[in-house]
This record gives structure tokens, sequence and C-alpha cells, in this order.
């Protein structure tokens, strides 16, 4: 599983990393929007980002019990409801960071309605999930400067190498 901010590439190290593999990939936002029939933005506007967090944790709780290898990238706020940090214990999670400043300038999309509330606001989020994803995580990636597909040969290297892997 992939953990991180928005803007850290997750949906697209993710979709590569899956395709290396030969696994399913998964992407929780897009699950949520083909769940719930609107876009994320949409789902903002019209039921608030508490709402947001239920779609989210539901189809989290969902995507754990794949039938099949999946490579599952998480929401950037996946991490910050107690009961998804409880589920999440006990898988094995991959943390994409970056500089956050980097972070806030590639997540500024239309779809995305917590970059529009501004820089500060999206430092605040950083600063209050960045201890979140590193008690999470096994491994952590700064992507930075890297390419998507430098990240997956360093995941790849990183999984295949039992002597990197955190117990």
């Amino acid at each position: 599983m992939l953990l991180g901010m928005m803007g850290a590439g997750k949906s697209t190290v993710g979709s590569l990393l899956a395709a290396r593999l030969g696994w399913v990939f998964v992407d929780l936002d897009a699950m949520i929007v083909e769940r719930v029939g609107l876009s994320i933005a949409e789902i903002f506007a019209r039921h608030g980002e508490e709402r947001f967090r239920l779609y989210e944790e539901t189809c989290l709780f969902e995507s754990l019990t794949p039938s099949t290898p999946t490579v599952l990238a998480l929401g950037g706020g996946t991490v910050e409801r107690q009961a998804n940090r409880d589920v999440l214990r006990g898988q094995h999670l991959i943390w994409i960071d970056a500089d956050p400043e980097i972070l806030y300038k590639r997540a500024k999309g239309p779809d995305r309605p917590l970059a529009h509330a501004g820089l500060a606001n999206f430092l605040e989020r950083y600063r209050r999930r960045e201890p979140l994803f590193r008690e999470l995580a096994a491994f952590r990636i700064d992507v930075t400067t890297r390419v998507p597909e430098d990240i997956v040969d360093q995941i790849v290297r990183y999984e295949t190498n039992p002597n990197l892997r955190r117990s």
C-alpha cells in the first residue's frame, strides 16, 4: 500500500508498480468516485469532508480483503481517522513523500478541494499527517526530484531485499 499527501504521486507510482508486479491496482479515491457517482470535489461541495471521510473508510475496509495481489493507493487524509489507522497498522505501507511546498504545487487541480484552501492550510495538513505517515509506514521514499519509474525501481529493490525491511 502507498500512503502520503496529495500530489506525491501515489496513483501514478501505484499503477506503474502494479503493472511491474503483475498485480491489480486500486486507487482509493477513484474507488470512492466510482461508488458515490460524484467527483471528489462534488462530494466535498455537496456533503462536506466528514461524509467524504466516511466513504473513504468504507472503501478502505472493503479494499483490504482482495482476492488477488493488489497495490492500493490511499488518499492523503486516510490516516486521519483512528479506525483507518487501526486497520492500517497490520498492513505493509510505503510512504511516498516530498517537500511539502512541492506537493502543494503538484496538488493544485480542479478535483483537489483541499488544495484550494491555500498553502498555509496545506502545510498545516501536512504537519498533522506527517507523524501518522511516519508511524504507519515501513519505508519512506522522498520523491521530490524523482521520476515515477525510479520510485518503482526503489520500491521493488526494497521489497525484494529482506535486509532493508523494517520488522
